[in-house]
């Protein structure tokens, strides 16, 4: 929220620099995130406040005109000046040459420089609001208030600050003025001073004819309203409008202004209706009626659900309860009689109702995070007070208040013991006490009087333990429940690096071993080390996504959530494929022509039983990678951009899974990500850890990602613990003597499995290694044939081999081969 300094004042002295407070703030909980100044680049010699004494046609223009300025000095000043909203007597802003403003054609921030227009010298000019850096506006020039002195310092007159704080939900109370006021004033031992809501009442006749019904008390806890007629619309003082605009808010009118400013103020969000376009003189707060429509303030028509809360007369809905008001009963030119209303509404059908329409606006940002059914009255006795002054309303002294079911508001009893034992300190409620009040908070008992405390704390029984006192939460804390509520309040105004440091009390608890916390920190560690970049999504996808990339059937079921924050993904992912590709699409939107190599870690969830819904759902771990691109991509010596391939990813798995002490093994796989034979499980005996395989060409378009060869895998972290083994590293003595390689080509039936072939040929005493290197199928190799290219290694312990050796090596590996397998030597005549 944005808060102006000039504002806080107000209500709050504040003696320390602004940077201070900030500080401060932030240390109890309240983040300042920005620090805006406004005039920081107005130097206050060059821009000031000016007044137009004349103003004359240019003789060369039509369009532009001659204002001649009073700027507090003896001499007046001439300018050329093309703003259509200028005139004599008017308080505007001027800046002098050299001056620094912003170029509204450029956005930059320039210096003045003095021109010749059309054959007149100007040597400064008069600023619109966008120049000077405090709106967007640059349809005509700022204009001022008429009490303003000519030659004022500009920074004098609009010079502000702004706070932007970043709240955590829990905090609806600091989205406004005085809630914020209330946290310096306990921060910096002051007091908070409240605004006047009193007003001037009518009582002559029957001023009230609107009566109002809560149908779903469910939704609407509580709702105040009140008429005020004869109200002038217009615009609003300069002070009000200033406000708005500092805080975020543009002005519209006054009576759309008066409730935005209470809403900032108190944190209360208002409505006003036109009270003449009510039909039937009443309000009613339901449900909607399935198929019902409402055209809202934005001018959308928005078709309603039957559980979407509304505000409506006795025909037709009137606006979006909490959220916006409708069309139907805008305020305009022409209204006389306006309905104010205060109310406070359940979040949770606020958050439901903004979600499913796509429509954020103020007033729903607070009323999901839950604010005080006590807020209500106070802040509409200070929007009646405000309609009273500055619109010329008249209204009674009566109030509808519709509050059926009043919440009990019960005191928190807080003990100097239980705060202690909390804190580690040895803090007397006396010390306490100044923190809480200044909060806002009331007392209303204590177990002994202040004067007894003190007297026992004198006759030395400092600790206070058994002292307590009740305490009544003040309207606008919504967070508050607990005693250790108080105790958080006390200990961040007290100031958490101001509390004392004590040792722990007790033994440090032992660490309480995850067996998959091993498994997931290797994971990251070896996908990292092998080139591939971690991503982190959310744990939703959409319903078409998951159908796209998951096996899904009665045994694993997608969950919906009842309230999604994006209604396009609202079921808790079956597997990660989805989010992952999703990623990869973004990426290679914005970088066509380079590679990536990704991963993400991450829980995936799954119902297996339909009738057992109060149970939670399965929830295991993954882990998921994708390739794509040109291999070679960030090589600048190397220009043969071949792309990954399949066995890039392989290897990728086959470092991860080494590491961990996994043998796995791969064989074929029918997966509907992947295209029909070009996919492998990947698996250890009978455990299957998961599968890797080339992404199907119609999956990857329904993603937007045409024309890409990518390969993905996934691994279940389950079922690696499983198969996971010690690691008992041993030293093998390396061979004195050099090793000989020979590569041989082999045909062998289209269903014989390389990995087959290999364990064999490994199985030879002297062979250390054997590696496929190529695989081929044409028209040379007979139908259901397929011919594997290998290279064999050699290597001795003992001595060199000899060729002898080697050949007779080869001829066993073969003849082995072909009595397995039924695999024979492509070419009869092998060069070795």
């Amino acid at each position: 929220m944005k808060l102006p300094v000039s504002w806080l004042r107000e209500y709050v002295k504040m003696d320390l620099g602004v940077e201070e407070i900030s500080r401060r703030l932030t240390m109890a909980g309240l983040e300042v995130g920005k620090i805006h100044v406004i005039g920081a680049n107005w130097d206050s010699r060059l821009i000031r406040t000016a007044k137009i004494v004349s103003i004359d046609p240019h003789p060369n223009a039509d369009r532009l005109q001659l204002p001649t300025l009073d700027i507090g000095e003896e001499d007046y000043v001439t300018v050329v000046c093309g703003a259509p909203n200028i005139h004599v007597g008017q308080i505007v802003a001027f800046a002098k040459e050299g001056s620094k403003l912003l170029n509204s054609k450029t956005g930059v921030v320039q210096e003045l420089k003095g021109a010749n227009i059309r054959g007149i010298e100007s040597r400064g000019m008069v600023c619109s609001a966008l120049e000077l850096g405090l709106t967007e506006d640059h349809e005509g020039i700022l204009e001022l208030p008429e009490h303003v002195v000519p030659g004022t310092p500009l920074v004098e007159v609009l010079g502000d600050t702004i706070l932007e704080t970043e709240l955590t939900p829990n905090r609806p109370d600091c989205l406004s003025v005085l809630g914020t006021s209330y946290e310096i004033a306990a921060l910096t031992s002051q007091t908070v001073t409240l605004p006047n809501i009193a007003y001037e009442t009518n009582s002559n006749g029957v001023f009230n004819n609107i009566s109002v019904e809560i149908i779903n008390t469910k939704a609407c806890n509580r709702y105040t309203g009140a008429l005020i007629r004869d109200v002038i619309i217009g615009d609003s003082p300069d002070w009000l409008k200033n406000r708005l605009e500092l805080s975020g808010i543009r002005s519209i009118n006054n009576v759309v202004d008066i409730t935005n400013y209470v809403m900032l103020e108190y944190g209360q969000p208002l409505h006003a209706f036109d009270a003449n376009k009510l039909e039937g003189d009443e309000i009613n707060i339901r449900f909607a009626n399935q198929g019902e429509t409402l055209v809202t303030l934005d001018g959308v028509t928005r078709n309603l659900e039957k559980d979407m809360l509304v505000i409506a007369d006795k025909h037709q809905p009137i606006g979006l309860a909490g959220i916006m008001g409708g069309a139907n009963t805008e305020v305009d030119d022409k209204t006389k009689d306006i309905f104010i209303e205060a109310a406070n509404f359940t979040g949770a059908f606020i958050r439901s109702t903004r979600t499913r329409l796509g429509l954020d606006t103020e007033a729903s940002y607070r009323f999901e995070r839950e604010l005080r059914p006590e807020l209500a009255p106070t802040a509409i006795k200070r929007a009646i007070a405000l309609f009273v002054d500055l619109c010329g309303g008249q209204t009674s002294d009566e109030i509808i208040d519709v509050y059926p079911v009043q919440a009990e508001s019960k005191p928190l009893k807080l003990t100097a013991k239980r705060l202690n034992k909390i804190l580690g300190t040895n803090f007397t409620l006396p010390t306490v006490w100044p923190y809480l009040e200044s909060l806002g908070f009331e007392k209303k008992e204590m177990s002994s009087s202040v004067v007894d405390l003190v007297e026992t704390l004198e006759a030395g029984r400092a600790e206070g333990s058994s002292e307590s006192i009740e305490v009544i939460t003040p309207y606008w804390r919504s967070d508050i429940n607990i005693e250790d509520d108080l105790i958080e309040e006390f200990a961040r105004t007290y100031g958490y690096d101001n509390l004392p440091v004590e040792k722990l009390s007790s033994a440090v608890p032992d660490k309480i071993h995850d067996p998959f916390s091993k498994i997931r920190t290797s994971l990251r560690d070896s996908l990292s080390e092998a080139g591939l970049s971690e991503i982190v999504s959310y744990a939703v996808s959409s319903l078409e996504a998951l159908t796209l990339t998951s096996e899904l059937g009665e045994d694993l079921k997608p969950l919906k959530l009842a309230n999604p924050m994006d209604s396009t993904k609202a079921w808790l992912r079956t597997g990660l494929e989805a989010n992952l590709l999703e990623t990869l699409e973004r990426n290679i939107r914005h970088n066509p022509n380079r590679a990536f190599k990704l991963f993400e870690l991450g829980h995936i969830f799954n119902n297996k039983d339909e009738t057992q819904k109060e149970i939670l759902p399965n929830e295991t771990e993954q882990v998921c990678g994708i390739i794509q691109g040109p291999r070679n991509f960030d090589n600048i010596w190397n220009n043969a951009y071949d792309a990954l391939d399949f066995y890039d990813l392989k290897g990728m798995v086959d470092y991860a899974l080494n590491r961990l002490s996994v043998e796995a093994a791969y064989s074929p796989c029918n997966h509907r990500i992947f295209k029909k034979g070009h996919a492998a499980s990947i698996s250890v005996g009978a455990n299957e850890l998961g599968y890797i395989g080339h992404v199907d060409q119609n999956i990857l378009d329904k993603f937007g990602i045409n024309n890409r060869d990518v390969f993905l895998f996934t691994l279940d972290i389950n079922s690696i613990s499983k198969s996971e083994q010690e690691d008992i590293s041993t030293f093998q003595e390396l061979s004195r003597f050099p090793s000989s390689t020979r590569d041989i080509a082999l045909l062998c039936p289209e269903q014989t499995l390389s990995s087959q072939i290999e364990k064999i040929i490994q199985a030879h005493k002297l062979v250390v290694d054997v590696l496929p290197s190529d695989q081929f199928v044409g028209d040379e190799i007979e139908t259901g044939w397929k011919s594997i290219t290998y290279r064999i290694i050699f290597q001795s312990m003992d001595k060199t081999l000899e060729t002898g050796e080697l050949e007779k090596s080869l001829k066993q590996i073969f003849k082995s081969l072909s009595h397995q397998l039924d695999v024979r030597e492509r070419f009869s005549d092998q060069q070795n």
